[in-house]
């Protein structure tokens, strides 16, 4: 697990999770981020970004149009550092897409101590519907 990762590019949106918003020219060159979470993996897009602790966790940061954080609070436009997803766990994958976010879930079920374990899978979509007029 890594705590640390190198990032560069636009930062316009919080979407490298370095607690400012710095423009492109602060990040043109790869910079190491320190977060103190232990991260498992992680993905991008063009204007947020996630990753995954080992213990399931799902962290986002930058924009949050159309709800694509998953933070359930539209009154937060952008974090420019990571938010735990508080209504999600066990996360074993998650996909960034420019107005959405895709994550599969680990659901494990023990019926009998003497039975083998099962997982199975779940995939949700962290995107807010938008209201038709």
């Amino acid at each position: 697990m890594h705590t640390e990762v190198f990032g560069w590019g636009s930062n316009v949106c919080g979407e490298l999770g370095c607690g400012s918003k710095e423009s492109y020219e602060c990040c043109s060159l790869p910079k190491l981020f320190t977060f103190h979470i232990p991260i498992s993996l992680l993905s991008c897009a063009e204007d947020h970004s996630a990753f995954v602790t080992g213990e399931g966790d799902l962290y986002c940061m930058g924009s949050n149009s159309e709800g694509k954080l998953g933070l359930n609070d539209q009154s937060i436009r952008i974090s420019s550092t990571p938010r735990l997803v508080e209504s999600i766990s066990n996360v074993v994958q998650v996909a960034c897409g420019q107005s959405h976010t895709v994550v599969m879930l680990s659901l494990i079920h023990i019926s009998e101590p003497t039975r083998p374990l099962y997982i199975s899978y779940a995939v949700f979509c962290l995107k807010k519907k938008k209201n038709k007029k």
